[in-house]
């Protein structure tokens, strides 16, 4: 792709050569008129006459060339632009594409029930299917462009056979409903927290805000992601999900992808609110 410089050089260069070709077809006129007036033979003005037409039609013939390559290199410089200030894979933030892992990198992950491996496997699949799906609002299929995050966690549930609702506030009332959630009070700030004791790798983790402290008061949810589990290598808690400006160790990105699982600080107006298995995946007994 040429840059701005260049361009003008070439757009400068074929201006001039248009205007030479103007100039030869006047010329070509003139020479025809100066004959006439002359009242030169009519064999002369023919075989005259015969050579101008050629001329004109090559001229012509340049002239088209030379329209349908400035289109080109307009067209070109647009799209140059375009790719020079705006980034289809980083998303509206400008964030990176997401991190995808793979299950081995995953602590433990061959001793979990087939069905969690499945689930959990179709998970990073899709993100290793379709790398580049920025969060899109509303989306719950790659057709539509990209996933937000419970329609990310929609599309890997039916994908693995399970029919949840489409939205986060609905799959989270979907476990609570299954006697699947497991609510987390606002003061947990650390995975340690008693309250995450009986949390698997591939269940559902959900954010929000809440009227009070009280594990019970009513949750506005804003998120929901699914937990993976930890890194072997460092025991680094990781889930995935859709979403725009979370990180992967200090990484921002935006998408569809795989992330850190951290909690906020204590009393954060928005925070893990609870977390549960999808029903139709067989409970795990507690350690």
């Amino acid at each position: 792709m040429p840059g701005r410089g260049e361009t003008a050089n070439l757009t400068t260069g074929m201006k001039a050569t248009i205007g030479n070709i103007t100039e030869t077809c006047g010329t070509i006129k003139l020479r025809i008129d100066a004959h006439a007036k002359r009242d030169c033979g009519v064999r002369q003005l023919q075989t005259l006459g015969l050579r101008c037409a050629l001329q004109f039609q090559r001229t012509q013939r340049s002239l088209s060339v030379m329209r349908k390559l400035a289109c080109s290199v307009w067209l070109g410089l647009s799209m140059g632009i375009a790719a020079q200030t705006t980034d289809p894979s980083a998303g509206k933030s400008g964030h990176g594409i997401p991190v995808v892992i793979a299950t081995a990198v995953l602590e433990d992950f061959d001793a979990l029930p087939q069905d969690r491996r499945k689930l959990i496997g179709i998970a990073l699949k899709v993100a290793r299917d379709f790398p580049s799906l920025p969060y899109t609002p509303n989306g719950s299929d790659p057709a539509q462009g990209g996933f937000d995050c419970s329609g990310a966690m929609y599309y890997v549930m039916r994908k693995a056979g399970l029919e949840p609702p489409r939205t986060a506030a609905e799959q989270f009332q979907w476990l609570k409903t299954c006697e699947r959630l497991h609510k987390v009070p606002a003061e947990a700030s650390t995975l340690t927290h008693p309250s995450l004791k009986k949390l698997r790798p591939g269940d559902l983790l959900f954010w929000g805000t809440s009227e009070s402290a009280d594990a019970a008061a009513k949750v506005t949810v804003t998120h929901v992601a699914m937990y993976l589990g930890k890194e072997k290598s460092d025991d680094w808690p990781v889930m995935i999900n859709s979403s725009d400006g979370r990180s992967y160790r200090a990484v921002k990105a935006n998408g569809y992808g795989v992330y850190d699982f951290r909690l906020q600080q204590a009393g954060a107006k928005v925070a893990l609110r609870g977390y549960g298995t999808p029903p139709g995946i067989a409970n795990m007994q507690d350690d």
